[in-house]
């Protein structure tokens, strides 16, 4: 009797027991899908920081962006350099963290793409176009600064008096009508900005060339190549590059 007794106590244990593992591994089995819907939860909280951080960095890159065109000035793009630098790490991490979810990795491919787009048809393009108007006063303002200082003038009124003092020298007065030339053409080209205006100065300097070893004066010679070199090709130059922009405002109209 007591033999039965213990049996029936053990087996209620056993039973116990039993249930006691159930319950432990049932609680086990919800608290293991509770921590993944947690990490789901998580995660999606995470993605959507990422997805207003994005936002952010955009909004950087274009008040980055506004202000350089606004002002010229090469610091206020700053946000925009940061901004494109950041938001491409995060893209990068983020592809990362989402690989497993098709839908989300497509939206991601979707703004990267839009991202890029904007910046290449847009805010590059902007920003060159400023940086070149930038330029296009630059080179506007040398070759004025060039006229009113008298530069050309001065180094001219020296090649003058030099030639002047050979008197009816016929080299002499040959030279002075080969500058002459030049400056004449070098003159309708700065005020046409066409190249055909070059034509007078291109003769006038083919022919100075013989006329100079003829006279064969070394002052002369170096205050001639003076003015070509410091003055005259300067212009040119300048005013070559300042003409693939034919009107200022042209380019800001690109940009407004």
């Amino acid at each position: 009797m007591k033999l039965k007794t213990r049996h029936k106590i053990l087996y209620t244990i056993l039973l116990i027991v039993a249930l006691f593992m159930a319950v432990c591994f049932s609680l086990y089995l919800i608290m293991g899908k509770l921590k993944k819907n947690e990490d789901l939860v998580a995660h999606s909280y995470q993605v959507v920081r990422d997805g207003t951080l994005m936002t952010s960095l955009m909004v950087d890159q274009e008040t980055g962006m506004r202000g350089f065109l606004a002002t010229g000035n090469e610091k206020f793009l700053e946000p925009y350099t940061r901004g494109k630098a950041e938001l491409a790490l995060l893209i990068d991490e983020l592809k990362k963290s989402i690989n497993d979810n098709p839908s989300q990795m497509e939206l991601l491919k979707t703004i990267e793409i839009k991202a890029g787009e904007w910046d290449s048809q847009a805010a590059s393009r902007y920003i060159s176009i400023r940086r070149s108007i930038i330029h296009f006063d630059a080179l506007n303002n040398q070759l004025i600064s060039r006229i009113q200082n008298g530069i050309g003038k001065d180094k001219m009124d020296a090649i003058r008096e030099l030639i002047d003092s050979y008197g009816t020298n016929s080299t002499a007065r040959r030279i002075m009508g080969n500058m002459i030339d030049m400056e004449t053409g070098l003159r309708g080209f700065l005020l046409s900005r066409q190249d055909d205006f070059l034509a007078p100065y291109e003769t006038g300097r083919e022919k100075l060339s013989a006329n100079l070893n003829k006279l064969h004066n070394p002052a002369l010679e170096a205050h001639i190549l003076d003015w070509i070199e410091n003055y005259a090709e300067l212009q040119i130059r300048d005013a070559k590059e300042a003409s693939r922009y034919s009107d200022r405002d042209v380019l800001n109209e690109k940009i407004s």
